[in-house]
């Protein structure tokens, strides 16, 4: 199991993402900002534009979640010995890319 890595960054990200999730679920709760953002969903250029704004907050969430992976345990090591990870950050974006690659 990798150990998860929480950056400064990253948690302000979280903290926007947890922010639009309110605003959404505050959306749903209003009537008057309900039929607003109804009328904005119908519009062609609108949708457009959260398709390309979708995209690009869904790669710069896969490039907040970071994590270090578990190293295999050194030769002749006890078998209840603390595990050890590597000293390399990857974020999972990185992982898929590298497998592009």
């Amino acid at each position: 199991m990798p150990k998860f890595v929480f950056l400064a960054t990253d948690i302000a990200l979280l903290m926007l993402l947890a922010a639009l999730a309110g605003y959404v679920w505050h959306v749903r709760r209003s009537p008057d900002l309900r039929a607003t953002w109804r009328s904005v969903f119908r519009d062609a250029a609108a949708m457009s534009a959260l398709v390309v704004l979708g995209a690009f907050i869904l790669v710069a969430a896969l490039d907040s979640l970071h994590f270090r992976p578990l190293l295999p345990p050194a030769p002749g090591a006890a078998a209840d010995a603390q595990p050890a990870y590597s000293t390399r950050t990857y974020s999972v974006l990185d992982q898929m890319l590298l497998r592009q690659l």
